[in-house]
Order: C-alpha cells, then sequence, then structure tokens
C-alpha cells in the first residue's frame, strides 16, 4: 500500500511527462509528437522555447530548418523562426558563415 501513496503522490499530467521526456532527450520526433497529441497544452510554449535554444546552442541552419518542420504553424513564434532560417540562408548565399555579423539574431 506505501508503494501505491507513494506513487500517487509523484503523479504528473501526461502533457508534463511528455513535455519532459522531449526536452531531456532533445528529440525533434517526440516535440512532434508532443505537439500532435497535445495541441492545447500549457507546456506547448515552454516547448518551442527549448526547441529555439537548441538551434541558438547548435548554431546551425539545418536545426532551424528542423524546427519548421516540428512546431506548429499557427505558433505565435513560427514567422520568428521563418525570419531567422530566411536570414542564415541569405548568409549563407552571401558566403558568410552564420554569426559572424550579428550573434543577436536568434530568435528571443
Amino acid at each position: 500500500m506505501a508503494g501505491v501513496a507513494a506513487g500517487a503522490g509523484c503523479w504528473r499530467p501526461a502533457d508534463q511527462r511528455a513535455y519532459e521526456d522531449a526536452v531531456a532527450s532533445m528529440s525533434m520526433v517526440k516535440a512532434r509528437a508532443f505537439f500532435e497529441q497535445y495541441p492545447r497544452s500549457a507546456y506547448r510554449d515552454r516547448l518551442v522555447d527549448e526547441m529555439i535554444g537548441w538551434c541558438r546552442r547548435e548554431d546551425t541552419t539545418a536545426c532551424y530548418e528542423i524546427i519548421l518542420q516540428t512546431m506548429p504553424k499557427d505558433h505565435h513564434r513560427y514567422q520568428d523562426v521563418v525570419a531567422v532560417y530566411d536570414k542564415r540562408l541569405a548568409d549563407k548565399r552571401r558566403g558568410r558563415p552564420p554569426g559572424t555579423e550579428d550573434r543577436r539574431e536568434g530568435v528571443r
């Protein structure tokens, strides 16, 4: 009976567990599944923020491309990510390594 009581005290909502799993694993596949399964979750904005943070640390255009394929198109930060991605592509076409002109370009 003590095991049941301890387990009940540790109960977390399913969307919270899914969010924590996606963040802990840094998995875009799990992030996409989260967005599909919990479209109205309170953790939706947090997960988008985490994903953007992953790309800031990784600092690759490919990461931003993956975010655009993963995050909901109706999210209020989607267009911000599009702008960063487009700027990175333009810099790449000009032969300028990303981040050499202005490190503040990342989505805030």
